[in-house]
Protein backbone atom coordinates (compact mmCIF):
# COMPACT_ATOMS: atom_id res chain seq x y z
CA UNK A 1 0.00 0.00 0.00
CA UNK A 2 1.60 3.27 -1.06
CA UNK A 3 2.28 5.97 1.54
CA UNK A 4 2.55 3.56 4.48
CA UNK A 5 6.00 3.59 6.18
CA UNK A 6 7.91 0.38 6.83
CA UNK A 7 7.17 -0.65 10.44
CA UNK A 8 10.63 -2.19 10.80
CA UNK A 9 12.31 1.09 9.87
CA UNK A 10 10.07 3.03 12.23
CA UNK A 11 10.87 0.69 15.13
CA UNK A 12 14.61 0.86 14.40
CA UNK A 13 14.44 4.64 14.25
CA UNK A 14 12.72 4.72 17.62
CA UNK A 15 15.34 2.49 19.26
CA UNK A 16 18.12 4.80 20.46
CA UNK A 17 16.16 7.82 19.25
CA UNK A 18 17.92 11.11 20.07
CA UNK A 19 16.76 14.68 19.62
CA UNK A 20 18.05 16.03 16.33
CA UNK A 21 17.54 19.68 17.16
CA UNK A 22 20.55 21.70 18.25
CA UNK A 23 20.36 22.82 21.86
CA UNK A 24 21.99 26.17 22.52
CA UNK A 25 23.68 26.13 25.88
CA UNK A 26 22.20 28.88 28.06
CA UNK A 27 24.56 31.70 28.84
CA UNK A 28 25.65 31.84 32.48
CA UNK A 29 25.51 35.17 34.26
CA UNK A 30 28.65 37.27 34.24
CA UNK A 31 30.80 36.61 37.30
CA UNK A 32 33.51 39.22 36.67
CA UNK A 33 32.25 41.66 39.33
CA UNK A 34 30.87 40.61 42.69
CA UNK A 35 29.77 44.15 43.44
CA UNK A 36 27.47 44.56 40.43
CA UNK A 37 24.37 43.64 42.39
CA UNK A 38 23.65 43.42 46.09
CA UNK A 39 21.99 40.01 45.71
CA UNK A 40 24.84 38.09 44.04
CA UNK A 41 25.99 36.39 47.22
CA UNK A 42 22.78 36.75 49.21
CA UNK A 43 21.07 34.63 46.55
CA UNK A 44 23.13 31.73 47.90
CA UNK A 45 21.20 31.77 51.17
CA UNK A 46 19.24 28.60 50.44
CA UNK A 47 17.56 26.51 53.14
CA UNK A 48 19.86 23.63 52.21
CA UNK A 49 23.37 23.76 53.65
CA UNK A 50 24.67 22.62 50.25
CA UNK A 51 22.87 24.40 47.37
CA UNK A 52 24.90 22.52 44.75
CA UNK A 53 23.73 19.15 46.10
CA UNK A 54 20.17 20.48 46.22
CA UNK A 55 20.27 21.48 42.55
CA UNK A 56 21.88 18.18 41.59
CA UNK A 57 19.17 16.23 43.44
CA UNK A 58 16.38 18.25 41.83
CA UNK A 59 17.99 17.78 38.41
CA UNK A 60 18.26 14.01 38.92
CA UNK A 61 14.57 13.81 39.86
CA UNK A 62 13.61 15.86 36.81
CA UNK A 63 15.69 13.67 34.51
CA UNK A 64 14.07 10.58 36.04
CA UNK A 65 10.63 12.06 35.36
CA UNK A 66 11.53 12.63 31.71
CA UNK A 67 12.85 9.06 31.36
CA UNK A 68 9.57 7.71 32.76
CA UNK A 69 7.66 9.75 30.17
CA UNK A 70 9.85 8.36 27.39
CA UNK A 71 9.34 4.79 28.61
CA UNK A 72 5.57 5.34 28.63
CA UNK A 73 5.76 6.55 25.04
CA UNK A 74 7.78 3.52 24.03
CA UNK A 75 5.23 1.22 25.66
CA UNK A 76 2.46 2.93 23.71
CA UNK A 77 4.38 2.25 20.50
CA UNK A 78 4.79 -1.42 21.42
CA UNK A 79 1.02 -1.66 21.93
CA UNK A 80 0.41 -0.01 18.57
CA UNK A 81 2.81 -2.46 16.89
CA UNK A 82 0.76 -5.34 18.30
CA UNK A 83 -2.37 -3.74 16.90
CA UNK A 84 -0.69 -3.39 13.51
CA UNK A 85 0.17 -7.09 13.59
CA UNK A 86 -3.49 -7.89 14.30
CA UNK A 87 -4.60 -5.72 11.35
CA UNK A 88 -2.04 -7.39 9.08
CA UNK A 89 -3.32 -10.81 10.16
CA UNK A 90 -6.89 -9.82 9.27
CA UNK A 91 -5.78 -8.45 5.89
CA UNK A 92 -3.94 -11.70 5.15
CA UNK A 93 -7.04 -13.65 6.09
CA UNK A 94 -9.13 -11.57 3.70
CA UNK A 95 -6.66 -12.08 0.87
CA UNK A 96 -6.84 -15.84 1.41
CA UNK A 97 -10.59 -15.63 0.82
CA UNK A 98 -10.30 -13.92 -2.54
CA UNK A 99 -10.54 -17.23 -4.44
CA UNK A 100 -13.58 -18.43 -2.50
CA UNK A 101 -16.67 -18.36 -4.74
CA UNK A 102 -18.97 -18.17 -1.71
CA UNK A 103 -17.59 -14.80 -0.66
CA UNK A 104 -18.40 -11.51 -2.37
CA UNK A 105 -15.19 -10.01 -3.78
CA UNK A 106 -16.46 -6.45 -3.35
CA UNK A 107 -17.07 -7.04 0.36
CA UNK A 108 -13.56 -8.42 0.81
CA UNK A 109 -12.07 -5.42 -0.98
CA UNK A 110 -14.14 -3.00 1.16
CA UNK A 111 -12.99 -4.64 4.42
CA UNK A 112 -9.41 -4.84 3.12
CA UNK A 113 -9.39 -1.08 2.41
CA UNK A 114 -10.86 -0.27 5.86
CA UNK A 115 -8.11 -2.30 7.49
CA UNK A 116 -5.57 -0.44 5.32
CA UNK A 117 -6.91 2.90 6.61
CA UNK A 118 -6.69 1.65 10.19
CA UNK A 119 -3.10 0.55 9.59
CA UNK A 120 -2.18 3.98 8.21
CA UNK A 121 -3.69 5.68 11.29
CA UNK A 122 -1.64 3.38 13.53
CA UNK A 123 1.56 4.31 11.68
CA UNK A 124 0.68 8.00 12.06
CA UNK A 125 0.24 7.46 15.79
CA UNK A 126 3.74 5.96 15.98
CA UNK A 127 5.18 8.95 14.15
CA UNK A 128 3.37 11.35 16.49
CA UNK A 129 4.64 9.54 19.59
CA UNK A 130 8.17 9.44 18.13
CA UNK A 131 8.01 13.23 17.69
CA UNK A 132 6.81 13.57 21.29
CA UNK A 133 9.83 11.56 22.48
CA UNK A 134 12.14 13.93 20.59
CA UNK A 135 10.50 16.92 22.30
CA UNK A 136 10.89 15.32 25.73
CA UNK A 137 14.55 14.54 25.07
CA UNK A 138 15.16 18.11 23.91
CA UNK A 139 13.57 19.55 27.07
CA UNK A 140 15.56 17.08 29.16
CA UNK A 141 18.82 18.31 27.63
CA UNK A 142 17.85 21.96 28.12
CA UNK A 143 16.98 21.41 31.79
CA UNK A 144 20.24 19.55 32.36
CA UNK A 145 22.25 22.38 30.79
CA UNK A 146 20.37 24.92 32.92
CA UNK A 147 21.18 22.99 36.10
CA UNK A 148 24.83 22.72 35.11
CA UNK A 149 24.98 26.48 34.46
CA UNK A 150 23.41 27.22 37.88
CA UNK A 151 25.91 24.95 39.63
CA UNK A 152 28.81 26.57 37.78
CA UNK A 153 27.58 30.03 38.81
CA UNK A 154 27.22 29.05 42.47
CA UNK A 155 30.68 27.47 42.53
CA UNK A 156 32.23 30.54 40.90
CA UNK A 157 30.50 32.95 43.32
CA UNK A 158 31.51 30.83 46.31
CA UNK A 159 35.09 30.68 45.10
CA UNK A 160 35.29 34.43 44.53
CA UNK A 161 33.72 35.16 47.90
CA UNK A 162 36.17 32.81 49.62
CA UNK A 163 39.12 34.44 47.81
CA UNK A 164 37.86 37.91 48.71
CA UNK A 165 37.37 37.08 52.37
CA UNK A 166 40.68 35.23 52.70
CA UNK A 167 42.54 38.20 51.21
CA UNK A 168 41.36 40.27 54.19
CA UNK A 169 41.81 37.65 56.90
CA UNK A 170 45.25 38.93 57.90
CA UNK A 171 44.85 42.39 59.39
CA UNK A 172 41.84 43.87 57.58
CA UNK A 173 39.62 45.58 60.14
CA UNK A 174 41.83 44.30 62.93
CA UNK A 175 41.82 46.75 65.83
CA UNK A 176 45.36 45.73 66.81
CA UNK A 177 46.65 47.06 63.45
CA UNK A 178 45.13 50.52 63.98
CA UNK A 179 47.06 53.44 65.45
CA UNK A 180 44.91 54.34 68.46
CA UNK A 181 47.05 57.24 69.63
CA UNK A 182 44.97 59.70 67.57
CA UNK A 183 41.45 60.87 68.40
CA UNK A 184 38.45 58.57 68.05
CA UNK A 185 37.41 60.15 64.74
CA UNK A 186 40.72 59.32 63.07
CA UNK A 187 40.61 55.81 64.51
CA UNK A 188 37.19 55.40 62.87
CA UNK A 189 38.69 56.63 59.59
CA UNK A 190 41.55 54.12 59.80
CA UNK A 191 39.18 51.29 60.58
CA UNK A 192 36.74 52.24 57.80
CA UNK A 193 39.48 52.51 55.17
CA UNK A 194 40.92 49.14 56.20
CA UNK A 195 37.71 47.52 54.93
CA UNK A 196 37.71 49.12 51.45
CA UNK A 197 36.69 46.47 48.91
CA UNK A 198 34.99 44.20 51.45
CA UNK A 199 31.38 43.15 51.02
CA UNK A 200 28.97 42.60 53.91
CA UNK A 201 28.67 38.81 53.74
CA UNK A 202 30.56 35.73 52.68
CA UNK A 203 29.18 32.81 50.64
CA UNK A 204 27.52 31.42 53.78
CA UNK A 205 25.71 34.70 54.51
CA UNK A 206 27.81 35.63 57.56
CA UNK A 207 27.58 39.40 57.93
CA UNK A 208 30.66 41.49 58.74
CA UNK A 209 28.77 44.61 59.74
CA UNK A 210 25.05 43.80 60.10
CA UNK A 211 23.79 42.47 63.42
CA UNK A 212 21.95 39.15 63.18
CA UNK A 213 22.84 38.45 59.55
CA UNK A 214 23.28 40.09 56.18
CA UNK A 215 21.32 43.30 55.62
CA UNK A 216 20.01 44.31 52.21
CA UNK A 217 20.80 47.97 52.88
CA UNK A 218 23.87 48.01 55.11
CA UNK A 219 25.40 51.49 54.78
CA UNK A 220 24.08 52.49 58.23
CA UNK A 221 25.18 49.12 59.65
CA UNK A 222 28.71 49.86 58.38
CA UNK A 223 28.79 53.34 59.94
CA UNK A 224 27.42 51.99 63.22
CA UNK A 225 29.86 49.07 63.36
CA UNK A 226 32.97 51.10 62.48
CA UNK A 227 32.13 53.93 64.88
CA UNK A 228 31.51 51.56 67.77
CA UNK A 229 34.75 49.69 67.04
CA UNK A 230 36.63 52.98 67.07
CA UNK A 231 35.32 53.83 70.54
CA UNK A 232 36.17 50.32 71.74
CA UNK A 233 39.69 50.59 70.27
CA UNK A 234 40.20 53.79 72.24
CA UNK A 235 38.83 52.18 75.38
CA UNK A 236 35.96 54.68 75.43
CA UNK A 237 32.27 54.20 76.15
CA UNK A 238 30.11 54.27 73.02
CA UNK A 239 27.77 57.29 73.23
CA UNK A 240 24.44 56.36 74.77
CA UNK A 241 21.84 55.22 72.25
CA UNK A 242 24.19 55.45 69.27
CA UNK A 243 23.74 53.06 66.37
CA UNK A 244 21.06 52.14 63.85
CA UNK A 245 20.52 50.00 60.76
CA UNK A 246 18.63 52.92 59.20
CA UNK A 247 20.01 56.23 57.95
CA UNK A 248 17.04 58.04 59.50
CA UNK A 249 17.92 56.46 62.86
CA UNK A 250 21.44 57.90 62.78
CA UNK A 251 20.09 61.29 61.71
CA UNK A 252 17.46 61.32 64.47
CA UNK A 253 20.04 60.36 67.08
CA UNK A 254 22.31 63.24 65.99
CA UNK A 255 19.42 65.69 66.24
CA UNK A 256 18.46 64.41 69.69
CA UNK A 257 22.03 64.96 70.90
CA UNK A 258 22.25 68.43 69.36
CA UNK A 259 25.14 67.44 67.09
CA UNK A 260 23.39 67.40 63.72
CA UNK A 261 24.57 69.92 61.09
CA UNK A 262 21.81 70.58 58.54
CA UNK A 263 23.44 71.59 55.24
CA UNK A 264 20.45 71.06 52.92
CA UNK A 265 18.94 74.40 53.99
CA UNK A 266 22.26 76.20 54.53
CA UNK A 267 22.99 78.85 51.91
CA UNK A 268 26.70 78.81 52.83
CA UNK A 269 27.16 75.09 53.22
CA UNK A 270 30.77 75.07 51.94
CA UNK A 271 31.90 77.30 54.78
CA UNK A 272 29.82 75.37 57.33
CA UNK A 273 31.31 72.05 56.26
CA UNK A 274 34.89 73.33 56.12
CA UNK A 275 34.66 74.82 59.61
CA UNK A 276 32.55 72.23 61.44
CA UNK A 277 32.95 68.76 59.91
CA UNK A 278 35.86 66.58 61.02
CA UNK A 279 37.16 63.09 60.11
CA UNK A 280 34.99 60.48 61.81
CA UNK A 281 31.80 62.52 61.48
CA UNK A 282 28.87 60.91 59.72
CA UNK A 283 27.51 62.11 56.37
CA UNK A 284 23.73 61.87 55.83
CA UNK A 285 22.13 61.78 52.37
CA UNK A 286 18.41 61.87 51.62
CA UNK A 287 16.71 62.48 48.29
CA UNK A 288 13.48 61.31 46.65
CA UNK A 289 12.81 58.75 49.35
CA UNK A 290 16.30 57.22 49.10
CA UNK A 291 18.96 57.58 51.78
CA UNK A 292 22.64 56.78 52.31
CA UNK A 293 25.38 57.40 54.85
CA UNK A 294 29.14 57.18 55.25
CA UNK A 295 32.06 58.22 57.46
CA UNK A 296 33.93 61.42 56.59
CA UNK A 297 37.64 60.71 56.09
CA UNK A 298 38.90 64.16 55.01
CA UNK A 299 37.53 67.71 54.69
CA UNK A 300 38.94 70.31 52.26
CA UNK A 301 39.00 74.10 52.54
CA UNK A 302 36.37 74.49 49.80
CA UNK A 303 33.91 72.34 51.77
CA UNK A 304 34.34 69.25 49.61
CA UNK A 305 35.06 66.06 51.48
CA UNK A 306 35.99 62.39 51.21
CA UNK A 307 34.12 59.46 52.74
CA UNK A 308 34.34 55.72 53.26
CA UNK A 309 30.96 54.02 52.81
CA UNK A 310 29.39 50.60 53.09
CA UNK A 311 26.87 49.28 50.55
CA UNK A 312 28.36 51.44 47.81
CA UNK A 313 27.72 49.14 44.84
CA UNK A 314 27.56 46.37 47.47
CA UNK A 315 31.05 46.99 48.86
CA UNK A 316 33.01 49.32 51.12
CA UNK A 317 34.31 52.14 48.92
CA UNK A 318 35.91 55.56 49.08
CA UNK A 319 33.95 58.51 47.66
CA UNK A 320 34.43 62.25 47.14
CA UNK A 321 31.67 64.89 47.26
CA UNK A 322 31.46 68.61 46.61
CA UNK A 323 29.93 70.85 49.26
CA UNK A 324 27.02 71.57 46.93
CA UNK A 325 26.20 67.95 46.18
CA UNK A 326 22.44 67.73 45.65
CA UNK A 327 22.20 64.48 47.61
CA UNK A 328 23.71 65.91 50.79
CA UNK A 329 21.41 66.52 53.77
CA UNK A 330 23.82 67.04 56.63
CA UNK A 331 26.25 65.53 59.14
CA UNK A 332 26.17 63.91 62.57
CA UNK A 333 29.11 65.65 64.24
CA UNK A 334 30.58 62.88 66.39
CA UNK A 335 33.58 65.16 66.89
CA UNK A 336 31.34 67.62 68.78
CA UNK A 337 30.47 65.14 71.54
Amino acid sequence: MQGVPDITKVANTLTGQTASKTVNEPKSASLSELNETENDLQSLEIDSSDPVSLIESQSALTQQMYMMQIEQCKQEIENIKLEIQRVESERSSLLSQMGNEDVETSEIISQFNKLGSSKLKLYNQIQSITSEISSIQLQMQQDLLSSQASIAQINALSSQAADLNSSYDSGVGNITSINTSSDVGNVAVQLGLSFVGVINSDAQGNAEFSPGGASQHWCADFVTSITKRAYEAKGLQVPSGFGSSAVSGLQSWGKSKGVYLDTASNSNRASAIASSVKPGDIMIQKRNGASHTGIVTKVYSDGSFDTVEGNSSDAVKKRHYSANSNVLSGFVLMSAL
